[in-house]
């Protein structure tokens, strides 16, 4: 199963580590983790639109998910909640971290 890793980024601390311990996490779980925080930086970048870049590019990913992985303080994050809310619209299973207890 795909399982695409949702959770804020912008303005986190330990954000990249936290991507990647979810998508290593999933991985031993035996699914095949989408992990946004690879998404490779614009070619030109203004500051101002590389937001909206990488949501374009996000929701590209989501769309090859199977289901979505959402990490804590998810709520917090406008892009996070963008990924919620179209996972539920499209009828993707959603599993919480903070609900996986094995994982916290």
């Amino acid at each position: 199963m795909k399982v695409y890793v949702s959770g804020p980024i912008t303005n986190v601390e330990k954000c990249e580590s936290r991507f990647k311990n979810a998508a290593a996490y999933l991985r031993n779980k035996g699914h095949e983790a989408i992990n946004p925080y690879t998404i490779p930086a614009p070619k030109k970048s203004n500051g101002r639109d590389d937001w909206s870049y990488y949501m374009r590019e996000s929701v590209k990913l989501l769309a090859q998910a199977d289901q979505i992985y959402m990490l804590e303080g998810w709520e917090d994050s406008i892009g996070a909640t963008i990924e919620h809310n179209l996972a539920r619209d499209i009828n993707l299973p959603i599993m919480y971290e903070k609900d996986d207890r094995k994982y916290v």
